[in-house]
């Protein structure tokens, strides 16, 4: 009789373990917060590898899941260029995670050329930097920049700009 009842108690120790394994390996609830979930964009308009004489154009895309603390960003950088001119943070819309932007491709009368054009997250810091750059550029002709840290590329097109 005693063993039936260590058995049963060991059988109960095993399964009071098992079940707090696989409690603390349970999966995020919907109302925990998706800090950690992938966040996913990508540029829909204009197709990558495009032309067009434009000096600026509409650049449309989707992103969905922004963690927390980071910010959707369009950049432009020139391919023969070692800078990068932040454009315009997009703000994804609540309804269906769309955003639009126009996006600069050089000044007016500059040369045609091929540009890279960056979708990525920043930081705060980096947010912070972005937006001096877009407030101080009109007095300082909008120079080219070092990306700043705390920004992540998370998908990009090219686009030439050139006659048709």
């Amino acid at each position: 009789m005693k063993t039936k009842s260590v058995e049963t108690g060991v059988i109960c120790t095993l399964l009071l373990c098992l079940s707090l394994i696989l409690a603390a390996d349970k999966p995020a609830s919907a109302a925990e917060p998706t800090q950690n979930a992938p966040s996913t964009g990508k540029i829909t308009s204009p197709a990558d590898k495009s032309r067009g004489p434009e000096d600026s154009i509409t650049v449309e895309g989707v992103f969905s899941d922004i963690p927390a603390g980071k910010h959707l960003w369009v950049v432009v950088h020139p391919i023969n260029s070692r800078g990068y001119w932040p454009q315009a943070d997009a703000l994804p819309s609540p309804n269906d995670n769309s955003w639009k932007v126009t996006v600069y491709l050089g000044r007016p009368g500059d040369d045609f050329g091929e540009y890279q054009i960056i979708l990525m997250l920043a930081d705060d810091a980096a947010d912070k930097s972005f937006n001096k750059y877009l407030d101080e550029g009109p007095t300082k002709k909008f120079p080219a920049v070092p990306l700043p840290d705390g920004t992540i590329p998370k998908y990009q097109i090219t686009r030439f700009k050139a006659k048709l």
